[in-house]
């Protein structure tokens, strides 16, 4: 190695597994989550052909985003109508036979309320690892006519919850439309590093420990995410999680 030459750190670990819904009760229902993409893999298959001259993908102020991006898609073609006018009969409907189950939460908006799916999306970092989950923004997704992902941010190198798909509505009375295989929201790694995906098998004792984790709230009251991720160290939690999940690797 030359003098001044930087050492090339070795790349962060992230575990991905799909979370336990009301509809996992004495079924496998792992179909209900395809494996992530990775967005610059994917833009790259569309790369057009001998075009001289710059391209985007090739500009590390793009690519260095998407090359850190993975997308989630939807397993099935799905629509729901859904009218919010009034507060005191909220009316939800799926318009097909086959559904992503629902629930809705209280206004944060005025435009209406939002709309969270029962898809619940694991992540675990070996090491700190802050991760922005945002609507695809760079992917034709229809489905952005109609709501948008709320976006969030957390470490999940030093907490353990679920991403909850959750959809704000853009109107409060009308119909949002979810094509097959379209990319529902985007996850981004927030590091230069290199990053090295794992996907594993959740069992009881995981999710008890991320189940620990969302119901802090109802024990200790709001917290800020610094508080969260001291508390998560100070008990131990991240060595004993890393240990479980490392015993349920999916050999692929």
């Amino acid at each position: 190695m030359q003098q001044g030459e930087k050492v090339k750190e070795k790349p962060i670990t992230v575990y991905l597994s799909e979370g336990l819904t009301s509809e996992s009760v004495g079924a496998d229902w792992s179909f209900l989550y395809p494996r992530p993409t990775n967005l610059f893999s994917d833009l790259s298959k569309e790369r057009a052909i001998g075009v001289k001259g710059q391209s985007f993908l090739t500009c590390p102020a793009f690519s260095d985003i998407a090359k850190k991006t993975i997308q989630y898609k939807s397993p099935i073609n799905v629509s729901y109508e859904y009218d919010f006018t009034d507060q005191e009969n909220l009316i939800i409907n799926p318009m097909n036979k086959s559904f992503i189950s629902f629930l809705h939460r209280d206004k944060s908006l005025a435009i209406a309320n939002t709309i969270f799916f029962e898809l619940r999306y694991f992540m675990f970092a070996d090491e700190p690892l802050e991760v922005l989950f945002t609507s695809p923004y760079f992917s034709q997704s229809k489905y952005t006519q109609y709501a948008t992902v709320v976006p969030g941010r957390f470490d999940i190198g030093k907490w353990f919850r679920p991403y909850n798909l959750e959809v704000q509505p853009w109107s409060a009375k009308g119909e949002i439309h979810i094509e097959k295989d379209e990319p529902l929201f985007y996850a981004q790694f927030q590091t230069d590093r290199d990053i090295e995906i794992k996907r594993f098998n959740m069992n009881e004792k995981i999710k008890l420990m991320g189940s620990a984790c969302v119901g802090t709230t109802d024990l200790f009251g709001r917290q800020s995410l610094l508080s969260r991720y001291n508390m998560f160290d100070r008990v131990g939690l991240r060595g004993k999680l890393l240990t479980e999940i490392k015993k349920n690797i999916i050999e692929e």
